[in-house]
C-alpha cells in the first residue's frame, strides 16, 4: 500500500540529527535552524555545479564560434 521507508529516513535526518546536534536548550528552534541550513547547502552546492557545467560549455567555444576544446 504505502511506502514509509522515505519518511522514516527523513524523520531520521533532519529531527534526530538535528536533535543531536542541538545543545537540548529550545531545541526545536535549533532543529529548524539545522536543517535550514542543510538544505541551503544543498541549494548552494546545485547553483554551484549547475554554474561550473554552464561555464564549460561556454568555455569549449571561441568568439568565432569554434570549437577550442572537446570534453
Amino acid at each position: 500500500m504505502y511506502f514509509t521507508e522515505i519518511s522514516v529516513l527523513e524523520h531520521t535526518e533532519q529531527i534526530k540529527e538535528g536533535y543531536s546536534r542541538s545543545n537540548k536548550n529550545e531545541a526545536a528552534r535549533q532543529i529548524l535552524s539545522h536543517y535550514g541550513r542543510q538544505y541551503a547547502l544543498g541549494m548552494r552546492l546545485q547553483t554551484l555545479e549547475t554554474l561550473f557545467k554552464a561555464e564549460s560549455v561556454i568555455m569549449k567555444y571561441s568568439s568565432r564560434g569554434e570549437v577550442v576544446a572537446a570534453s
